[in-house]
């Protein structure tokens, strides 16, 4: 049966949403959380509220006779009789009609998404027209935005015993692990990257958190995977530069001079990939003005680019977190909730677009110089470390400094054990990290990047035991 051939009548979909919530246990428990009183008529209101009264304080749903015996006069109208009248007729003509719990009832659940969506809509409309006329222009954008991000979960999760065949068949096609390009971040990221998760570098500025970033997402794209690089700090033409750079072999001291050879390069080398049928996949570089943009704009985007360049995108970065908007969500100067609320937007957007989430954030001032940085050394918001899923700190001393080198810790990872530590060298004539690998510290000579007999010490913290780690 499909929609124009049904007719609901003078009465609407609204009534049979509520026949089906007194007599459907499975229909009402899957929307009974989705529905809110002033969505439907007045002449419904108040048994909607019933209902759901009656489900939350017993855990199952009213029949009609309690509903309008007990519910309605004792806990709603509180004994007025206009509305115990209205509420009755409304119930009688409810009980007039009937549905088929086979074909209508799957027709009834579409329908009720609809009618939810689209009420919801409305009703942020009226809200924001009183909010454009008071001049409350950030409120109007919010609640709209509240309204657009309703969505019915139908995952009904994994049989982990029934689905073990499934999953087989899934991880031939998806590669559930990608290689960040450094061997020794895979080891110990337990792999490398995973979609449904969001990775974090935190260190202090200018330790080289945006070249990893960028670093990253040439890797990835070059294997193949689509990137969605938002940027909150650099422009996307400076961003692109450092890729150029990467890509197509060319200096950045000669690329700052005039950026032509590099893109001309960059052209060849694309060109010259794609004919012997290796898949590159695509960079999108978007930049924001920080604080401006949220996780529903970065959406809003991902649904655009979806539409206009068939763009299907698997790894998601944000440079970086604190820059980032919460959602429309009052946060007052709490920056703990504020951040902790933008870590599960990213999060849900990795899981919403099965995507990898890449990002970054800041750390101390005890950190800058510092070969130890911790967890407790995000000062951001101690919500980040807590919310990610894996957490690799960059530190960089003097001696790191004079080697070009950088220190990547693990501080914490969901899929790995945590507390092990790489170096690479920091490439910043082609922008980008090489893996130094073998322990011992590396330097630049005129035969390349070599070795030299060196440790790196991480200090103990007060209350620690003192200890070394080989790099």
């Amino acid at each position: 049966m499909t929609e124009n051939q049904h007719n609901f009548g003078t009465n609407g979909i609204e009534f049979y949403i509520v026949k089906q919530l007194l007599e459907s246990d499975v229909y009402a428990r899957s929307f009974i959380n989705k529905i809110e009183p002033d969505l439907f008529s007045a002449k419904l209101q108040d048994i909607i509220h019933g209902i759901q009264i009656y489900f939350k304080k017993y855990g199952k749903f009213p029949s009609t006779q309690t509903l309008f015996d007990v519910v309605i006069p004792k806990y709603i109208t509180k004994g007025d009789q206009t509305r115990i009248d209205i509420a009755k007729d409304s119930l009688a003509v409810i009980d007039t009609i009937t549905i088929s719990q086979d074909e209508m009832s799957v027709f009834i659940a579409d329908e009720t998404k609809k009618f939810i969506k689209n009420r919801t809509v409305m009703k942020a409309f009226i809200k924001g027209m009183d909010f454009l006329k008071e001049g409350k222009h950030d409120e109007l954008v919010a609640t709209m935005e509240e309204s657009f991000r309703l969505n019915f979960d139908e995952s009904l999760g994994l049989d982990y015993f029934e689905d073990l065949e499934t999953r087989l068949e899934r991880s031939k096609i998806v590669n559930e692990v990608v290689s960040t390009g450094l061997p020794s971040l895979d080891v110990l990221m337990g792999g490398g990257y995973r979609r449904k998760a969001l990775f974090v570098y935190a260190g202090p500025g200018n330790v080289g958190k945006s070249l990893v970033l960028n670093d990253a997402a040439s890797t990835v794209a070059l294997k193949g995977y689509n990137v969605l690089y938002v940027s909150l700090e650099l422009a996307e033409d400076y961003i692109s530069q450092r890729t150029d750079a990467k890509f197509s072999g060319v200096s950045m001291n000669v690329i700052n001079a005039s950026p032509e050879e590099a893109i001309k390069k960059a052209i060849l080398k694309r060109n010259v990939l794609r004919q012997e049928g290796h898949k590159i996949g695509k960079i999108i570089y978007k930049d924001y003005p920080p604080n401006t943009a949220s996780c529903n704009d970065i959406r809003g985007l991902l649904k655009t680019l979806e539409t206009k360049k068939n763009f299907k995108v698997d790894f998601i970065i944000i440079d970086y977190i604190k820059l980032l908007k919460a959602n429309g969500k009052f946060l007052g100067d709490n920056l703990y909730n504020k951040l902790g609320t933008v870590c599960e937007e990213m999060r849900a957007l990795a899981i919403e677009y099965n995507a990898c989430v890449l990002s970054a954030s800041q750390t101390g001032r005890q950190t800058y110089g510092s070969a130890s940085v911790g967890m407790e050394d995000v000062s951001d918001s101690i919500a980040i470390p807590q919310t990610a899923d894996v957490l690799v700190t960059l530190a960089r001393n003097t001696t790191l400094n004079k080697e070009d080198s950088i220190l990547l810790s693990m501080v914490k990872s969901r899929f790995s054990r945590n507390m092990g530590q790489m170096q690479a060298k920091i490439d910043y004539d082609y922008m980008k990290l090489v893996d130094i690998n073998n322990s011992g510290s590396y330097t630049q000579s005129d035969n390349g990047i070599v070795p030299v007999a060196a440790q790196i010490t991480r200090k103990p913290k007060p209350e620690q035991d003192d200890f070394n780690l080989q790099v």
